[in-house]
């Protein structure tokens, strides 16, 4: 009986890890990626935390503030906050080039984007929050003045943070980004 319980336990460990369960795990966010971890550091933002929105609605739910609070207050205990940017998603992942997404899923977007933004302003007191719509692609202008906005979006596609269809959201769709809001934060030096 005690071997079947371990034979058990080892079996749940290696799904876990199968999945991208263990491992991922970052002090602002159980939920972050491996994949989004190194984009934001790349970015060089010091901190790393992600929110989920439900289908259709701008809305924070209480766990998405609570997790936005406890992103916050981590990292104002690490050191001054400069800056924190916000890049959010539609219902659907980024787009493919050459490919644009739905006028409505772009002010989903921009909609989610906001909501986040006031609710760091408001209710956390964060005076320099930055938002990147990620239902839209870069311009070819934004990407020759290496705008933020377009560097973050370039640097989140090409680290796999940004999947631009369901071939790259990795087993049962949990890299994919459709429905939420990376939340990307930075010290003063």
């Amino acid at each position: 009986m005690k071997q079947n319980k371990n034979n058990s336990r080892w079996l749940v460990i290696a799904s876990l890890s199968m999945v991208g369960l263990i491992g991922s795990i970052d002090f602002a966010s159980a939920s972050v990626n491996s994949e989004t971890r190194k984009a934001a550091s790349r970015a060089g933002a010091a901190t790393v935390a992600e929110i989920s929105f439900s289908k259709e609605s701008v809305d924070l739910s209480d766990g998405a503030k609570k997790e936005l609070q406890e992103a916050i207050s981590a990292a104002g205990k690490k050191g001054e906050i400069k800056e924190v940017r916000v890049a959010a998603w539609a219902d659907q992942e980024y787009p493919p080039k050459g490919v644009a997404l739905a006028g409505s899923q772009i002010d989903l977007a921009e909609k989610r984007a906001e909501s986040v933004q006031s609710y760091l302003k408001q209710s956390l007191n964060v005076s320099d929050v930055s938002t990147i719509n990620m239902a839209e692609r870069p311009t070819g202008i934004q990407n020759m003045l290496k705008t933020p906005g377009a560097k973050t979006k370039n640097i989140l596609e090409n680290s796999g943070a940004a999947p631009t269809g369901s071939d790259q959201t990795g087993l049962f769709g949990l890299k994919g980004k459709a429905s939420q809001a990376v939340i990307m934060i930075y010290y003063k030096k």
